[in-house]
């Protein structure tokens, strides 16, 4: 793992942030991507104390352009010179019910989730091809394995993600570049403060993220935890639909705008 370069779309906080820490603690240079710039400077200045190269850009991943213009800073001679592992690791969502829910509200949820992985997806592979290879993560969730109450829209962006990923690992195969899906349940970060759902089995970002460094340099193709939320994610899925559909019913929340 040593001396690698890394490039952490959305690194500025949270699991990306402490996936950050992983690689540089260890001797790897690395370049943060994020859309607050206060936020990029504290967090570029928090890595720096490992000794290691770090290279922080500002970027909208919604923005297509300016990612594929964040790559080209990356991997120039000012940047790390190249990449050798990358993470996606942007998105996320509030919880929604899909009985108030707009068409607006549930596509921008998409294009959060999936919309911004493609657009990185695009230019780092093309990237990873001209070297020889290399590694693409990306942190989706476990919830994007089913449609769940109040995350329906959640579910299906990571969904479409997980899929594509699926597809193109068989194409890439060829060029050497492996694709890694990360499915976490839930981390402990700004999104889940408000406590409007459940969080059962939630990890800090340090624990996320060693889990997500481990399945990463391992080149698992798809890994989901803890293992207690992967297993139950597991029945979900196997269990028939008249049976847990009652369930889910009876133990969802409601939402206090949802009617």
């Amino acid at each position: 793992m040593n001396k690698k370069k890394v490039f952490i779309v959305g690194g500025t906080q949270g699991i990306g942030l402490a996936v950050a820490h992983e690689y540089a603690r260890v001797g790897c240079d690395v370049a943060i991507v994020g859309r607050n710039t206060t936020d990029l400077a504290a967090a570029a200045d928090a890595l720096r104390v490992h000794g290691g190269k770090v290279v922080p850009i500002a970027c909208d991943a919604m923005d297509p352009d300016a990612a594929e213009a964040c790559v080209a800073e990356c991997v120039s001679e000012a940047g790390l010179g190249h990449i050798d592992v990358a993470l996606m690791n942007v998105g996320g969502a509030t919880p929604l019910s899909s009985v108030t829910a707009s068409a607006k509200d549930i596509l921008h949820v998409m294009d959060l989730n999936y919309a911004t992985l493609v657009h990185f997806f695009v230019p780092v592979t093309a990237h990873m091809r001209e070297r020889g290879g290399g590694v693409f993560a990306h942190t989706n969730s476990i919830a994007g394995h089913a449609g769940m109450p109040l995350s329906a829209h959640y579910s299906a962006s990571k969904a479409a993600g997980r899929v594509f990923f699926e597809g193109a690992r068989v194409e890439l195969r060829e060029h050497n570049v492996r694709l890694v899906t990360l499915c976490p349940g839930f981390v402990q970060t700004r999104a889940h403060e408000k406590g409007e759902v459940p969080t059962p089995f939630i990890l800090s970002p340090e624990a996320a993220a060693k889990k997500m460094v481990r399945a990463i340099e391992r080149e698992r193709r798809e890994v989901s935890f803890p293992w207690q939320l992967a297993t139950a994610s597991w029945l979900g899925r196997v269990m028939p639909k008249a049976l847990l559909e009652p369930i889910l019913a009876r133990s969802t929340p409601k939402l206090p705008h949802a009617t």
